[in-house]
């Protein structure tokens, strides 16, 4: 067809690795830290993103049709702060931020909605955070009970795909608040 025409654009969606620091007994709850050093360490938290790629991510398991970026609101889209620039992957600076903060045998559990597309992100995420010496093993879960698990506070990381909403409050708000 002469008159058809292919754009282009990103979409509002996106995967989110969200990490549980204060949702111990559930979100109707007053928040209780964690105690873990995923949760209570903002320097293991770094070496953990310093592990990851999004680059290769994308290509490996997107075959490179997504612009990574590292907020939950993508660029151009009008709420997209330009300012915040993504960590790129360093594993000699994330094992150097693990010695520092006296985790460098770190274990958590990642759950991960069980589909094969988020199967295979949480699988490469793995396999990079395990050349920096953390150990994640991957918890499966159908997409409801992992939401109900998210907000009784039953998980330590959450690989979370959204769909997206024009509105970046309506994507953030629920997964990120409390009440």
């Amino acid at each position: 067809e002469a008159d058809l025409k292919l754009s282009e654009i990103a979409g509002p969606g996106y995967q989110g690795l969200n990490i549980n620091q204060g949702n111990k007994t559930g979100r109707a709850n007053p928040p209780q830290p964690l105690g873990t050093p995923l949760a209570s360490n903002p320097k293991v938290r770094e070496a953990l993103e310093l592990t990851i790629d999004r680059e290769a991510l994308n290509q490996v398991v997107f075959d490179g049709l997504y612009d990574p970026g590292c907020t939950p609101v993508p660029a151009p889209g009008v709420f997209h702060v330009k300012e915040i620039k993504c960590l790129q992957r360093d594993v000699a600076k994330a094992k150097k931020l693990l010695a520092e903060a006296g985790a460098t045998s770190l274990k958590f559990e990642m759950m991960v909605v069980n589909d094969p597309v988020q199967s295979r992100v949480a699988q490469v995420i793995q396999g990079m955070a395990s050349e920096a010496g953390i150990q994640i093993t991957l918890r499966p879960a159908e997409f409801a009970s992992a939401l109900a698990q998210q907000d009784q506070g039953q998980y330590e990381t959450f690989l979370l795909g959204w769909s997206g909403r024009p509105d970046p409050d309506g994507n953030i708000h629920q997964l990120h608040t409390c009440k």
